[in-house]
């Protein structure tokens, strides 16, 4: 039985830039795939996948000095030494051409410090830490095409981030946390996506474009749109080679045994709106990072796979008094049955 390994598809809201998984693809024994940038492959018809994956976010913290100097300046900033993104994602070939498929985070942000002023005197508050089930996100992936003589595969990707994370959690003073800081965002937000593949002997190439239209949630706060531009090139040694561009989607020429891997080479941007709370536009949110981000996956026989990616920012661009990103590592498996 031929066996497609798919890790998760969706988006997680993680102040303060708004980060999205894509689908990340592999044949077993078959195309390489790639991590971060969504490709055009879907599940064959009946089958599951199931994966867990871990995403941790290294943030530029500001200094007491610097929230002290934000406190006297009356700026609404915060600050975040870093984000841990446990997730569960569940997926179901309907058909060789459309996948159903659901993801559920699990969102810990560390050390939350924030300005204060007491008593006249600007100073520093630390508030703690912030954790809790996020937002389930469902979708549907529909394969457009086989690939023709031009080797290109495209995809369609539509679903929803429904509103079931946790919106309560407080911090050490009692206080409820904002929105941002919230594992849930309290807001129901479309998803939709286009992405594109193709194949030339060990290796492939695809691009995607994945967004998230935000509406209004708890405390009256709409957290900013979410798009993200993705290129994945991945690269298989050993392994059988992949089908020819026009060769028959069918289960037997893709499985394999033993193990492969693939060398992974992408470059993902994210572009967040600034949030609004109330009506009022934050400007000290939102913006824009380009990562370059090297990976590897491992294939093993036609069920298991395993994979790591490490992004690096190239480009951080936060509007105004927001963290930037020193380190974005993403790793975790699938099984396929």
């Amino acid at each position: 039985m031929s066996v497609r390994f798919l890790t998760a598809a969706a988006i997680l809201v993680a102040a303060p830039v708004a980060l999205a998984d894509h689908t990340a693809s592999a044949l077993a024994g078959g195309g390489a795939g790639p991590i971060n940038t969504m490709s055009a492959d879907t599940l064959p018809e009946g089958l599951f996948s199931v994966c867990w994956q871990v995403e941790e976010l290294d943030l530029t913290t500001f200094s007491n000095a610097e929230l002290t100097a934000f406190a006297a300046q009356d700026v609404d900033a915060h600050s975040v030494d870093r984000i841990l993104v446990q997730s569960v994602c569940f997926e179901y070939g309907v058909s060789d051409a459309f996948t159903l498929g659901a993801r559920l985070p699990y969102i810990a942000r560390h050390d939350v410090r924030e300005p204060e002023v007491d008593g006249g005197v600007p100073g520093v508050a630390a508030i703690g830490d912030s954790d809790g089930l996020g937002d389930l996100s469902v979708y549907g992936k529909y394969r457009l095409n086989d690939a023709g003589r031009d080797g290109l595969e495209w995809a369609v990707l539509g679903g929803l981030k429904l509103s079931t994370g946790e919106t309560h959690e407080r911090d050490d003073e009692g206080a409820l946390f904002e929105t941002e800081f919230q594992p849930g965002s309290g807001a129901v937000d479309p998803l939709l996506g286009l992405a594109v593949t193709r194949r030339f002997g060990a290796s492939s190439l695809s691009a995607s474009v994945l967004g998230v239209f935000t509406t209004e949630g708890s405390q009256d706060t709409e957290l900013g749109d979410v798009r993200t531009y993705n290129l994945g090139y991945a690269y298989r040694l050993g392994g059988e080679p992949p089908r020819e561009p026009g060769h028959p989607r069918d289960r037997a020429h893709d499985a394999a045994e033993g193990t492969a891997w693939d060398l992974i080479l992408e470059l993902n941007a994210i572009h967040r709106q600034s949030q609004t709370i109330d009506g009022d536009k934050d400007p000290n949110s939102g913006g824009t990072t380009v990562f370059v981000s090297p990976g590897v996956r491992a294939t093993v026989g036609e069920r298991w796979s395993a994979y790591a990616s490490v992004g690096l920012p190239v480009s951080d661009d936060p509007n105004g008094a927001e963290q930037e990103i020193d380190l974005r590592a993403v790793a975790g498996v699938s099984w396929s049955f």
